[in-house]
């Protein structure tokens, strides 16, 4: 068996997420608490009860999904699980809790950082009708056609091209951004996200639908990884000048490379590009596929991520083993 554990992103939360966790592991329980005292929210009722909704503002949910994941890492930790471990990796916002698992960071301390995160892409998003729609059934070529159709056609002063998602990184990069649709995750096979202000990712929904694709609207509060990000790119390099990054003793493969960081790399940089630059998981699943990895483990809320790597591992033709892990009986059932 050669081992992967994936975290979950934005989207995955979901009231009472951790509940039955903190009541049942104790290692869960004392490392929910250490991140609870990080952060100027009750943690807790936020989790447990999301009273208003609160779970679905950027801000907080971003900061609660990396405390639920750092306290089911230190279960597994106790398990033994977490050490046989050959890659780690996370989508979006899960990649925080994937360095955390890796050592870079302790629960403190990167709870305290999502939640700058979630601020900060919360503050980019100020005053931008945005949206974001799943696209189903189309090749990823088709829909970056589409997003460069919809650009052309849009005001001038756009950002120009598109995040660049393929080959080698490339971070496009425009402050002030007028309109634009941009393809920001290549998820797996037939399955893509679009990112943008809402007139141009309808119109790019229309297109992808008239192609035979089937458009899913998403619920966010953002462009999340678009050009519009750009500042909080920013305000993410400059908190990294002030904290320090431990070294990784598992290997994190990152959203924004599809690969773990080489020495010619900085990991601020990686981190402020992935931001508003798109997510490459189809990409990751593959390389971690090529690198023998047989079995991977989703640490929750839901399955997301392990319904991506079947599809990719399908694509492939590889057999791979999933398993998720939500609650203590999960664990339980881990070997």
């Amino acid at each position: 068996m050669k081992l992967a554990i994936c975290y979950a992103g934005q989207g995955a939360q979901k009231t009472g997420m951790g509940q039955a966790f903190y009541d049942n592991n104790k290692a869960f329980h004392a490392v929910f608490d250490r991140a609870s005292s990080a952060l100027d929210f009750d943690l807790k009722r936020a989790c447990f009860q999301n009273p208003e909704d609160i779970l679905m503002q950027t801000e907080v949910t971003q900061p609660a999904l990396v405390a639920f994941a750092s306290g089911v890492t230190a279960a597994l930790e106790e398990k033994g699980i977490l050490q046989k471990a050959a890659y780690v990796l996370g989508l979006s916002l899960g990649e925080y809790s994937a360095l955390e698992a890796a050592g870079v960071w302790g629960p403190e301390e990167a709870v305290k950082i999502a939640a700058f995160r979630g601020k900060a892409m919360a503050s980019a998003a100020e005053g931008i009708d945005c949206a974001m729609s799943a696209v189903i059934g189309l090749e990823k070529q088709q829909v970056e056609d589409i997003c460069s159709e919809v650009m052309k056609a849009g005001e001038s002063g756009n950002a120009t091209g598109q995040t660049d998602i393929s080959g080698d990184a490339k971070m496009v990069d425009a402050r002030q951004p007028k309109t634009g649709a941009w393809l920001t995750n290549d998820n797996c096979p037939g399955q893509v996200v679009i990112s943008g202000d809402s007139a141009s990712v309808a119109a790019a929904g229309e297109k992808a639908a008239a192609a035979g694709g089937r458009v899913m609207p998403l619920h966010v509060s953002g462009p999340f990884h678009t050009p519009w990000m750009a500042p909080a790119g920013d305000a993410l390099k400059d908190l990294f000048k002030k904290i320090g990054f431990g070294p990784e003793r598992i290997p994190v493969v990152h959203n924004f490379t599809a690969r773990p960081q080489d020495k010619n790399e900085n990991l601020s940089d990686l981190l402020a590009a992935q931001v508003q630059n798109g997510v490459r998981m189809r990409e990751s699943i593959d390389w971690l596929l090529e690198q023998g990895v047989d079995t991977f483990l989703e640490v929750g809320p839901g399955h997301t991520i392990t319904g991506f790597v079947r599809k990719c591992a399908k694509a492939a033709g590889k057999s791979v083993q999933t398993l998720t892990v939500e609650t203590p009986e999960d664990l339980g059932r881990l070997e």
